[in-house]
């Protein structure tokens, strides 16, 4: 019982925070991209009369409806590693992030089997949290899986502690899930906290209580087969801690799986930043022993390492 109230209190908060976005900036943006076409972050402020963060936050918004691009996929990222207690300032590292941002040809409302499908292709397991995340009804989606699992089409049952009664996938998801959780996979991989398959980052209940073991708002982790166990962020320096003991071995394998991510990233700011672990200067100890095998430096901020990677080259 107690694990449903916080299920609830979770996924309102998450609908909360969809309905907290401006509609007034989102038209405004919308209605500027119309009439002028495809324009710079600059334009768009300036035509919809709009601040900055309004305007972010409209592209956000927007870019999750499937209603606008841009020409670069750093913008997205950028996007993505905003956060909420962040006073935005357009400097130009900024702008040298982004290229134009236009509207796309999708501007009907998909018809909610479109949307069941596109959420069952997303997230594999489909539950009202999720739906929330991406500001979608429930009560629109409910019927149509109900239906679906009636004909046969899709499962129903508790598949995962944690996400609640109502979880919906294909047979061939449960399947997977019920597997060995290591098969197929890297041991350590990390993630983007705001990436669609990052479950911590909308998951009721477990979502919060991974980001209260850390000691800021986490911007990468990094998962031992689908387990959190280290977290980075804080800022431009970053920051990382530890989710759960790990072995000397365990820390080299974890921080080379944050760098491989981190550089694709930061390869626009040229370095990647490491200030501190949990609590303690990153060039001390088995950290900075892992992190200078991954080729970091010491300087003033912490280590550091320079990136040469081209984005052209993300896969």
């Amino acid at each position: 019982e107690t694990a449903n109230e916080s299920a609830v209190e979770d996924t309102a908060a998450v609908q909360q925070q969809t309905k907290a976005r401006d509609p007034q900036a989102v038209q405004a943006v919308k209605e500027a991209l119309r009439e002028r076409g495809a324009l710079f972050l600059p334009q768009i402020v300036q035509l919809s009369k709009m601040g900055l963060s309004q305007v972010l936050d409209a592209l956000e918004t927007l870019v999750g409806l499937g209603q606008v691009t841009n020409d670069t996929f750093a913008a997205a990222l950028l996007l993505a590693g905003r956060r909420p207690e962040q006073k935005t300032v357009l400097t130009h590292q900024i702008l040298a992030k982004m290229g134009r941002w236009s509207l796309t040809d999708c501007f009907e409302t998909p018809a909610p089997e479109s949307i069941a499908q596109q959420l069952l292709e997303r997230y594999g397991l489909v539950v009202k949290a999720a739906t929330a995340r991406e500001g979608i009804s429930w009560t629109e989606i409910a019927p149509l899986m109900e239906l679906w699992e009636a004909s046969g089409k899709i499962r129903r049952g508790y598949f995962v502690e944690g996400l609640g009664g109502m979880q919906y996938a294909r047979s061939a998801v449960i399947e997977n899930l019920r597997r060995d959780p290591g098969a197929g996979l890297p041991e350590y991989y990390a993630l983007h906290w705001k990436d669609p398959a990052n479950p911590y980052s909308w998951m009721a209940g477990a979502g919060s209580n991974v980001k209260d073991q850390l000691p800021f708002q986490p911007e990468l982790i990094v998962l031992r087969q689908g387990v959190p166990v280290l977290g980075a962020g804080g800022g431009r320096q970053w920051r990382l801690a530890s989710m759960m003991p790990l072995t000397d071995a365990d820390l080299r394998l974890a921080i080379g799986a944050l760098v491989k991510l981190a550089e694709r990233l930061k390869s626009s700011d040229r370095r990647v930043t490491i200030e501190s672990y949990d609590g303690s200067p990153s060039w001390q100890g088995e950290i900075g022993k892992a992190l200078e095998n991954e080729g970091f430096e010491r300087d003033y901020h912490g280590m550091v390492k320079w990136t040469n990677y081209a984005p052209a080259n993300f896969k």
